[in-house]
This record gives structure tokens, sequence and C-alpha cells, in this order.
């Protein structure tokens, strides 16, 4: 049995104020189309034998407690729901799954991609697949592929796009089946936590028994047995000694202990102490350590006095006035903003981008001006 976490995007947050995500024709965000719309109607058409759990209490991404409350519910996959934002009244339109980028899609990625294309398009393409989004600079991407958690962000179309904007919702009802019958092969009249999920191979891959630990670490590293432990293990066809062989050799080429995971923080991590004040500054302008100062200095594993060196820094070169800190010209980033590069938000783009307040006029100006 397969128990699946379904998050609702953006929300509550740790200083108590409440971050509703991207609007556009969607007016109420993000969180409560999720919260109001959305998840309801999943749990109108769930089959009996689907067993999901719905979240929505926090904004992961900035509480961090993506691993505790897998740990909490038990659940094997985590799929977080999400629609995207441009300029409101924009072409652009379509949606996509987003995974880390060291991965390729594996079947749950590319069936759900394939219910967001039947409802409004697919945009964006990883390794060869359409539709399929590789990321490594948003924080809980990076965190759960840390942490071994199977994964997966949803962009369910464009709120700034009146026509994916009408589909989600007035088609919401269809739009819940289609991901349903993506996840569980059908759909039912109501929820039910109790069952066998869809398809479950015992092993068809027996063959992988002849293969080597050598051979079957490659293929875990090219990404062909998807995310998560559970999943690998599975796709390979071997049980948990084996598997954990092939665990083993791939962290040490990776560099990494195969010692068990420590539930502890991130604190004492030798590699981020490692970097200097300058490289931390420009992995947190790049995105790479998510959002809120607390959220930061955890993900870089520092101490307060080393954090607010990094912090001073990332200040500096987004109040020096350069019309671009990184060499970039405003076409560059504007280029970058409607590639989606930036995320959502013009507070987010422009802490993404690194520049100030009158450089990221320049580049919406721009942006604007081309949408």
């Amino acid at each position: 049995m397969v128990r699946h976490l379904f998050i609702a995007g953006h929300g509550y947050q740790r200083n108590g104020t409440f971050d509703p995500g991207a609007t556009g024709y969607i007016t109420k965000g993000e969180y409560r189309y999720m919260v109001q719309d959305l998840f309801p109607a999943i749990k109108r058409v769930l089959p009996k034998h689907a067993d999901v759990v719905f979240y929505d209490a926090r904004k992961v991404s900035n509480w961090g407690n993506l691993k505790a409350i897998v740990d909490q519910y038990n659940a094997d996959e985590v799929t977080e729901f999400h629609f995207d934002a441009h300029v409101t009244g924009s072409s652009a339109r379509g949606g996509h799954v987003i995974i880390h980028s060291a991965y390729a899609p594996d079947k749950v990625d590319l069936a759900l991609r394939d219910a967001i294309q039947s409802m409004v398009g697919a945009r964006y393409s990883h390794r060869g697949y359409s539709g399929i989004s590789g990321r490594n600079n948003l924080y809980n991407v990076n965190d759960a592929r840390n942490r071994g958690i199977t994964y997966r962000l949803l962009e369910l179309g464009f709120g700034t796009n009146r026509t994916d904007a009408n589909i989600m919702t007035g088609s919401v009802d269809a739009y819940a089946r289609a991901i349903v019958n993506a996840l569980f092969g059908s759909t039912g009249s109501g929820s039910s936590s109790t069952s066998t999920p869809a398809p479950k191979k015992t092993a068809p891959k027996k063959s992988s028994g002849s293969k080597s630990i050598s051979k079957m670490a490659d293929e875990v590293e090219a990404g062909k047995h998807g995310t998560g432990h559970a999943n690998r293990q599975k796709s390979l066809g071997v049980d948990n000694a084996t598997y954990q062989k092939v665990r083993a050799e791939v962290n040490r080429r990776a560099g990494i202990s195969s010692a068990p995971k420590k539930s502890a923080p991130k604190k004492s991590a030798p590699k981020k102490q490692s970097k200097s004040i300058a490289q931390m500054a420009t992995e947190v302008i790049n995105g790479q350590h998510g959002t809120g100062h607390a959220n930061r200095r955890r993900s870089l594993g520092v101490n307060q006095a080393t954090y607010n060196k990094v912090r001073a820094e990332v200040n500096r070169r987004a109040g020096g006035g350069s019309s671009a800190p990184r060499g970039k010209s405003i076409s560059q980033m504007a280029t970058e903003v409607l590639r989606g590069q930036h995320g959502n938000g013009h507070a987010n783009r422009q802490r993404s981008l690194g520049v100030n307040n009158a450089t990221y006029q320049k580049v919406r100006a721009e942006v604007n001006r081309r949408s």
C-alpha cells in the first residue's frame, strides 16, 4: 500500500504571516484554490483503495518540516500542488511536473504530466521528457532529495492566463479526475485509506539479480530507477540487503558517508562550513537555500554570526546600485524571468536575480513590454 501525501503550496508562515501564493485571474491565490477547490474535488473522486493524506497546516518550505510530516503520516510519496504565474493577461500557459534536476522522471511523474497536458497543455522539457522540469533551486525539491523522499511539485497551469484559469476553476472536477486517474488508474465516489494502490510490481526485474552492485549503482546514478529508496529498490527488484550495498556504492562515489541517516540538523556538515562567505552569499542570491533567514541559516548549516556575514554580503550586492551584479543585462534577466527561472512573485524574483529594487523595476518593465 503506497501512502500519498498531498501538500497545498504556500500558506501559513513561521512569523505568523500568510502567503497566498500566485493569484492572477484566480484571485484567492494558490493556497486557497488548493484547499477550497482542488483538494475537495480530489476527495470526491478518490477510489476506495486510495491512501491519501492532505496537508495544508503550514507553508512547508518556510517551516522546513517536510521530513517531519512525511514521518508523521508515514508517507511513501509526496506531491505538492501549485499553479504558475506571469503577468496577468499574458499568453504564457500550460503546466509541468517539477523534479530534482539530478533525476529522470518516474512513471508517476509522467502519468501526472499526461494528466496536466490533457487539461491545459504541457511546457518545458527535462532529459528529453516534455512537461517535466528539472530544478535544483527550490527548497523542498532539494530537501526531499537530500533526505531520500520521493517528491514532485505540480504546476497546474497559469493563474495569469485566462484560458488556464478558467479550466482550473470551471473544470476543477475534471482536473481532479485526471489527477486521480493518473495516480490510481480509476476514480471513485469518495476517499478511503485502505486496500491496495494501482500497479505494484512484485519484481519483474528479477533479472537485476544478475547485475553487479557497480552496474546497479550506475543505473541509479543515471536516474533509471526514479527517486526515493523504496521506489529504487522496487525498480531494481532486489532485497533490502542488496539495495543497501547499491546505496553504499552510490554514496561512496558521491563522497557521502553511508552511515545511518541522522535526524539531527545539518549544522555540522563540513562541506558547508568550508565555503567562503562570498560562495554562500551567491548560493542565497541564486535561491539555493529557500526563503526566510531561519531557513537559510539552517540550510547553510552555519551559526548566527557566520550567517550575519553572509546576509551582509547579500545585502551589499543587492544594494550596490549595479545594473546587473552578475554581469547580466536587463534583457537577459527579463528573458530568464519569462522562462520561469526565478519563480513567482516580485519579491522572490528580485531576490533570485540578486538585484536592487531600481534594477528589478527595469527588468519588470521589460518583461511587461514583451508580454
